[in-house]
């Protein structure tokens, strides 16, 4: 081979193997900052992420909270229009119901004393254009929805004789229940703190 010919061979070879171990090195630095920023990226949505949840958690905890103080509120607003009609008391009379369970939609037919509130029965009222005492005034009050139950059987059954929950058709949810009992056998919480003698605050299963 000529000394030209290997002179530039070597030259050559001097250019293009530094030149190759540089871009080498480059890919392998870059490889390494996109390793890097992807890290980062995840790191601080992550971080966002956390302090959006922190947020949420924050103000659905308040907004729960204030919910709960204004259904003590409302209850006691109930209690009160209960006492000023005169109180509940049941009459000699009887009074037939097709109660119907709101878990499963089963019926039943049961016999129950009319209770009275001062010397007015409730009735089994279901239309919303017609008055029932105080659970309308009660709505009027304070707004959303007040119940009056009456205790079905031993087991604490809870029958709404008195509402101005609706059903689907709009008519008032009368005779429908509260079973003390769920079909997988659990016990209702509102029954059980009831039958406690304790007042239920939460989340509850009505009607529909």
């Amino acid at each position: 081979m000529k000394i030209r010919t290997r002179l530039m061979l070597v030259g050559l070879a001097a250019t293009v193997v530094p030149l190759a171990f540089v871009a080498a090195v480059a890919l392998v630095q870059a490889a390494q900052a996109e390793e890097v920023a992807t890290d980062e990226i995840s790191r601080l949505s992550v971080e966002n992420n956390e302090r959006i949840l922190a947020g949420v958690v924050a103000m659905v905890t308040s907004q729960q909270e204030v919910l709960e103080q204004k259904a003590v509120s409302d209850l006691n607003v109930a209690r009160d229009q209960l006492a000023r009609a005169g109180g509940v008391r049941f009459a000699d009379e009887t009074v037939g119901w097709q109660a119907v369970n709101q878990v499963s939609g089963a019926r039943t037919t049961v016999t129950l004393p009319r209770m009275l509130v001062g010397d007015q029965w409730f009735g089994q009222n279901t239309n919303t254009g017609v008055r029932t005492p105080v659970v309308d005034d009660v709505q009027e009050l304070v707004g959303g929805t007040a119940t009056v139950f009456q205790r079905m059987n031993n087991a604490g059954d809870m029958l709404r004789v008195a509402t101005n929950v609706r059903t689907l058709d709009g008519t008032r949810a009368i005779g429908t229940y509260i079973p003390a009992r769920s079909p997988d056998g659990t016990q209702n919480q509102v029954v059980q703190s009831v039958l406690a003698g304790r007042r239920f605050v939460g989340r509850a299963f009505v009607v529909n």
